[in-house]
């Protein structure tokens, strides 16, 4: 059993059995916490993941999938040419269907998909890009800890009991979101987290 998941599990029991809401399964909880972070996750994008793409000659889109939804951080595309790759939203991509070079100038994030734009020319070209991960990749169960950083525990546990109790722990859980909106994120990087201030 993983003690971070018990220790908010028992800390939203003792909550709740103060306002009267007992007899909850553990499945049920985490339920609960998968929805709260999820909405944790989009409200203050605590977590930052470096993709990085190689290009294939010919090839539009490429799956990313295996890294969870994610939001684009403005400001973070670096190619291995030297030149722009500039980010357009999805409705505006299309406009750039007639550009012609080898070498990619424009992207977009589309349905877990980057697509580039003209189509790579060539192979073996690498573009980096950070982005928020903005959706929960793993179920919580008793042997699964929350994916995100434990300083934002107690979020979790007001979030889940104003699932129960609006009137009593809505405000709190916002209160406590807000507290950590922008001064610390979480990067991800080969495995391997640190904290900075963006």
């Amino acid at each position: 059993m993983d003690s971070r998941t018990s220790d908010i599990v028992s800390q939203v029991r003792l909550e709740l059995d103060q306002v009267g809401v007992q007899n909850l399964q553990d499945g049920e909880i985490h339920r609960k916490m998968k929805r709260v972070i999820r909405d944790i996750l989009r409200d203050i994008k605590p977590i930052e993941k470096k993709i990085t793409i190689t290009t294939v000659a010919a090839q539009e889109a490429y799956d990313i999938s295996d890294e969870g939804v994610l939001l684009l951080k403005p400001g973070t595309i670096e190619t291995s040419w030297e030149l722009n790759l500039r980010y357009v939203d999805n409705i505006s991509y299309h406009d750039y269907s007639k550009t012609g070079s080898d070498y990619p100038s424009y992207m977009t994030l589309m349905n877990n998909s980057v697509y580039l734009r003209p189509i790579p020319g060539n192979a073996g070209d690498t573009i980096d890009f950070w982005a928020y991960q903005t959706d929960s990749l793993v179920d919580i169960d008793e042997d699964t800890p929350p994916e995100i950083p434990e300083y934002l525990d107690e979020a979790i546990i007001l979030g889940v009991c104003a699932q129960y109790n609006r009137d009593k722990f809505l405000m709190d859980y916002e209160n406590e979101k807000s507290k950590w909106k922008a001064p610390v994120h979480q990067k991800v990087v080969s495995g391997k987290q640190t904290k900075t201030n963006w």
